[in-house]
């Protein structure tokens, strides 16, 4: 092999891209493995990190069958806001909360304002699961709770089985004169 110079370069062309096809193939091998482990880290950290994940609770509102929310329902949760306008004569506002699916007796939405004095209680006995036995309320008795300088009324839910409860919904009433256009 060594007698023929044109022969040596010859296999030196032929050997050194084979020798540099390896050390490339090497390269990108660790290049690909430390990408996956990158990728693999960078999506540990979005799960774990603050955005809303699904929780075991969730709940639809609605007012008037027009659904205006619905969300999952965890620790750190903020209530959403919903601007509530007398002059559009709101009939029945509907919650459907469901307890990671369990069976629950005894449900309950407090009305309660700004400062976190209860207003009113609604009860609703029985067993049920998941969305289907839904809370009613009328809006004008929530209406009613809004006087001059308290026009945000915080709506929450509890149950026996959930009874810390959980706030998920904040109304905010129009003033009747704001309202009216006066």
């Amino acid at each position: 092999m060594v007698t023929v110079p044109v022969g040596l370069v010859r296999v030196i062309l032929i050997e050194q891209p084979a020798k540099l096809i390896t050390k490339n193939t090497f390269y990108m091998k660790a290049i690909i493995m430390n990408s996956k482990f990158a990728l693999l880290l960078i999506a540990g950290i979005f799960a774990l990190s603050g955005f809303d994940r699904p929780g075991a609770h969730s709940v639809q509102i609605s007012i008037d069958n027009e659904l205006i929310q619905e969300m999952y329902v965890h620790s750190r949760s903020k209530a959403p806001a919903f601007q509530l306008d007398p002059s559009k004569n709101y009939k029945e506002l509907t919650v459907r909360y469901n307890e990671c699916g369990r069976t629950v007796d005894g449900r309950r939405l407090t009305l309660t304002d700004k400062n976190g004095q209860e207003l009113k209680t609604w009860r609703f006995e029985g067993a049920t699961a998941g969305f289907k036995d839904a809370m009613t309320c009328q809006v004008k008795d929530m209406l009613s709770f809004a006087k001059a300088g308290n026009n945000e009324l915080r709506l929450s839910y509890a149950s026996n089985d959930f009874p810390e409860g959980s706030h998920i919904l904040t109304l905010e009433v129009k003033s009747l004169a704001t309202a009216s256009g006066q």
